[in-house]
């Protein structure tokens, strides 16, 4: 599996319905990721239609650790009252685990929980989010009002940022880090003229995916939005969000998609579709990017 690492030197801003966060955790959702992406790569290899990969959300790494979304099961030791009792608020507050805790959990094996709690504590210390006051003129009147920009903010004296999985084929692969060079300079997510968003990537080309080879469900690390009823139906555990957005002041179409981490009975497809119209089409991404589980 290939991953792409964003090294992130500037505050980043993303609105609420592009960008997950809770406390000084935060990823960015694969139709929010998917959408900056097809604008750069439409500025380098100009085509019509669906990006020829899938990806995944993007999810925060803080040196050789990286972070998934915790799964929609129960967490594998808390049969025992003892550690229920210990560590159920901790598993509760976090979106995130590292490597090694999502592995025991997606193969049903009992989690090392201290291990989660120090690096879940690396993780935070690593990156945090703030707010800053900032004054709008009136282009009429020069009136000033005051807003505020929430940032989040990642340690620059700490190899930590953001990374995505990403399936594809060798030709595209390439393509695809000749656009994130571009993506990395212009920036990603909001106030981008302001300096927001800048990062540089780097590459991994065989990226070691946690997945449990006799698992009989499916856990997804993308948003998904299911293609049909049935593949609807397959989910065994989930939660949902409801999407949207604007483009040159026009309203996006909501849709409602299970968010990352979220399992299914089989395997789903999901789909792209078509939220807005504003001389070209705005795509809502909804691929699975799926990994099995027990």
């Amino acid at each position: 599996m290939y991953a792409v690492k964003l090294k992130i030197h500037s505050p980043v801003h993303i609105g609420k319905e592009g960008l997950g966060m809770e406390e000084s955790f935060v990823s960015i959702h694969s139709d929010t990721l998917y959408s900056a992406i097809y604008s750069a790569w439409q500025e380098l290899f100009p085509f019509e239609g669906e990006l020829p990969f899938k990806i995944s959300s993007a999810y925060p790494y803080i040196e050789n650790t990286f972070f998934f979304p915790k799964p929609s099961l129960p967490a594998p030791g808390f049969e025992d009252a003892e550690k229920r009792d210990t560590y159920a608020k901790d598993v509760k507050k976090t979106p995130f685990v590292d490597m090694d805790t999502f592995q025991s959990w997606i193969n049903a094996r009992i989690i090392d929980f201290e291990s989660m709690k120090e690096n879940n504590r690396r993780l935070k210390s690593a990156i945090g989010n703030t707010v800053r006051p900032r004054v709008a003129l009136d282009r009429i009147s020069s009136a000033s009002s005051l807003y505020f920009i929430g940032e989040v903010l990642f340690d620059k004296k700490r190899d930590c940022g953001l990374y995505f999985l990403v399936d594809s084929d060798l030709e595209n692969w390439e393509k695809l880090q000749r656009v994130m060079l571009h993506l990395g300079e212009t920036g990603i997510g909001g106030e981008r003229s302001s300096g927001y968003g800048r990062f540089t990537p780097s590459y991994v080309d065989t990226f070691p995916l946690p997945t449990a080879e006799t698992g009989d469900k499916y856990l997804t690390l993308s948003l998904l939005l299911p293609s049909s009823k049935e593949e609807a139906q397959q989910a065994y555990s989930y939660r949902i969000i409801k999407r949207g957005g604007w483009s040159k002041d026009t309203l996006h179409k909501q849709v409602y998609m299970f968010t990352e981490g979220s399992v299914f009975s089989a395997p789903v497809e999901g789909k792209t579709v078509i939220v807005a119209d504003v001389g070209h089409p705005v795509y809502r991404y909804g691929r699975s990017f799926m990994v099995k589980a027990r």
